[in-house]
């Protein structure tokens, strides 16, 4: 704008140049020599201004010089025109240029701005990201704490394993030895049975057949004691004791094969029914036998032939009634659960009170 304002003033000035000139002219063709005097230097000043060179200062009088005069003040004014004007189209274009590159430049501000925003979120972002690295740096440090510590406890674990596993590898030599002298004092005892053992009786043979499940030993054995067994089962001359019993009372203590339930009394009285409903009553049976043989579970009919049966006197004779069973289990193959009833106070027959009192007499 400010070079458009200078480009009118000097087109101005060069009218008025041209005005100036005229008006010389025709004062100096009406010999109006004074005032074309002043008028003609007034066009020498206005032809130095436009840049000629060549004007004679006293060719001002002279009509036909000031016309000469006039008339190069006008060429250059027209090349001073064709100047301004060639100017002002380098201006313009320099302006459109300018409003182009002051776009471009506002283009590249906003995009600025863009970046520097985007460059602030993601520096917002770098810091969240640096705090939780830090964060994650602290938790690692106390994972690696916490893992230093655990290695060390399980090394002190192992360590004690260690040495545990070796104390009862110790333990274990030690009882393998002993174990060891006990089978060889087993084997001495065995053989020392072996050599005082009765042979086998066919009621024996039937038991261990009915704890094998050997039904056929079972008959073979029964078979050989039936010959061999002279009087009738009837000659015995104790009639069977049958004591009630509810069947279904007491704890359910295993599987036998040839019992169903057991009683035990406070006075030591065993009394055990069959599976084929015959009953057998001990007298002073000692409370840790019957604890043995309720012990037993499974093995209960083993534990009885070999810690009751012939042990202690029954009622009938346990002989008679144990063949008479095997003679009935030959024909149903019984078994299941066996329940037992125990004294309602506890029984201690095989505990003197003289020995309970003498811990007292000791302490007094």
């Amino acid at each position: 704008m400010a070079q458009s304002k200078v480009v009118g003033i000097v087109a101005w000035c060069l009218v008025g140049i041209l005005v100036i000139g005229v008006v010389v002219v025709a004062l100096v063709g009406q010999q109006q020599a004074g005032r074309a005097s002043a008028l003609g230097e007034a066009l020498l000043q206005v032809g130095s201004a436009v840049g000629v060179e060549d004007l004679d200062p006293g060719a001002v009088k002279d009509p036909e010089a000031v016309a000469a005069m006039q008339e190069s003040i006008t060429a250059a004014i027209q090349q001073t025109r064709m100047q301004l004007a060639t100017a002002t189209d380098d201006l313009t274009a320099a302006q459109t240029d300018a409003a182009g590159a002051q776009a471009e430049v506002t283009t590249l501000t906003q995009r600025v701005s863009d970046q520097t925003a985007q460059s602030e979120s993601l520096s917002n972002e770098l810091a969240a990201k640096s705090d939780e690295l830090t964060a994650a740096q602290a938790e690692l440090a106390q994972a690696r704490e916490e893992a230093a510590a655990a290695a060390e406890e399980a090394a002190d674990k192992v360590d004690r394993l260690e040495k545990t596993i070796d104390r009862l590898k110790e333990e274990q030599k030690a009882r393998e030895a002993e174990l060891a002298g006990l089978q060889e004092e087993l084997a001495e005892l065995q053989a020392a049975a072996a050599a005082a053992e009765p042979p086998m009786t066919a009621e024996d043979a039937a038991a261990a057949g009915m704890m094998a499940g050997d039904d056929a030993a079972i008959e073979e054995a029964m078979a050989v004691e039936d010959a061999a067994v002279a009087e009738p089962e009837a000659a015995s001359d104790m009639p069977p004791a049958e004591p009630e019993m509810d069947l279904q009372e007491g704890e359910v203590i295993g599987m036998s094969r040839m019992f169903s339930n057991i009683r035990y009394a406070e006075d030591g009285t065993l009394t055990l029914r069959l599976l084929d409903g015959q009953m057998l009553v001990y007298e002073n049976v000692p409370s840790a036998a019957v604890a043995k043989l309720t012990g037993a579970g499974d093995r209960l009919d083993m534990t009885y032939k070999f810690n009751i049966q012939g042990e202690f006197e029954s009622t009938p004779p346990d002989n008679v009634v144990i063949r008479k069973y095997y003679q009935w289990n030959r024909r149903n193959q019984a078994g299941g659960e066996v329940r037992y009833v125990a004294p309602e106070s506890p029984n201690v027959p095989d505990e003197p009170e003289t020995e309970a009192s003498e811990p007292e007499e000791a302490a007094e």
